[in-house]
């Protein structure tokens, strides 16, 4: 990173992210704010022991004369337009960064939300529009702890999901469905990838739900959302091989595009043994029930309660 750049960046925020130092640098303070809205889990002192494997550092520079620059971890600029919403691409570049920097010492970053309930972690994986958000949502209402709504992060052993408890980006429908998250109202949103959104973290999600942050858990479902959601349809998983599951799997593991033969190696053994299968999206308390159905080993019922 510029060294004169780096200095007008005056704002400075670090987060350990298991065993990587992400460095935000950004001489806007609603800027800072709005990433520690999204980060600020990884900043607690009690996960900050032992020396960092990997700094992953970028920023944000907003020009007198209008105009953004964003430094990229690899020290590639870019330069947006205000009216282009530049926040999105510094979210992009911890992302992106970040994503690279675990992989380096062997943590495989899989788009995708995770959920744990006694220590299972069910994965559910879908493209964008697909519900995914609003699953992992509903499944926290039913008590289950969160790992991720963003990166499913696979350890070396290719089957324990370690936390990533980003803040989740939810946008204004949310509202209507989770009458728990209706504070949110009386909190200004941010402009983020074409619409406003709120960066709900565990602290929120507590207040909402109860919500806890999962301890590493051990894979034993994954869902894949198939299709846009039906509200008048009924949810039925239907089980998918392993082989199926991996190459969906492989269209969200970015790290494909630089160790594609590392990643093809990996994701087999990430499916092994774990309960697989589609899912199409319909009613929130079906489609819940459903997930958590497979996870557990269940039957596909309409049962409401929290699982204990």
């Amino acid at each position: 990173m510029g060294t004169r750049l780096a200095d007008r960046a005056t704002g400075l925020a670090t987060y350990r992210v298991h065993g990587v130092d992400l460095v935000v640098r950004a001489n806007d303070p609603a800027v800072m704010a709005r990433v520690d809205d999204t980060y600020g889990w990884f900043a607690s002192d009690d996960r900050q022991s032992g020396p960092a494997r990997r700094t992953v550092e970028v920023a944000l520079v907003r020009d007198t004369h209008g105009g953004t620059t964003i430094v990229a971890a690899d020290g590639r600029t870019s330069r947006w337009r205000d009216e282009d919403e530049p926040l999105v691409g510094l979210f992009d570049a911890i992302v992106g960064g970040l994503i690279a920097a675990l992989s380096d010492i062997g943590i495989l970053a899989i788009h995708a939300g995770v959920v744990a309930l006694d220590g299972r972690a069910v994965l559910v994986a879908g493209r964008s529009g697909r519900g995914k958000t609003t699953v992992v949502l509903g499944l926290l209402r039913r008590g289950l702890d969160l790992l991720s709504d963003e990166l499913a992060l696979v350890a070396q052993d290719d089957r324990t999901i370690l936390p990533y408890p980003r803040g989740l980006h939810i946008r204004r429908p949310a509202l209507d469905l989770f009458a728990e998250l209706g504070f949110l109202a009386d909190v200004a949103p941010y402009e983020l990838g074409g619409g406003s959104e709120w960066a709900v973290g565990p602290a929120a999600l507590d207040q909402a739900f109860g919500t806890r942050v999962a301890a590493p858990a051990r894979l034993s479902a994954i869902v894949l959302l198939d299709g846009d959601p039906d509200a008048g349809g009924r949810p039925a998983p239907s089980p998918v091989p392993g082989a199926i599951a991996t190459m969906e799997l492989l269209r969200g593991t970015p790290a494909a595009a630089w160790d594609f033969d590392g990643v093809i190696a990996r994701l087999p053994r990430v499916v092994t043994g774990v309960a697989c299968a589609t899912l199409r999206s319909a009613g929130l308390d079906e489609t819940v029930d459903a997930v958590i159905a497979l996870l557990t080993g269940g039957p596909v019922g309409t049962s409401r309660e929290s699982p204990e």
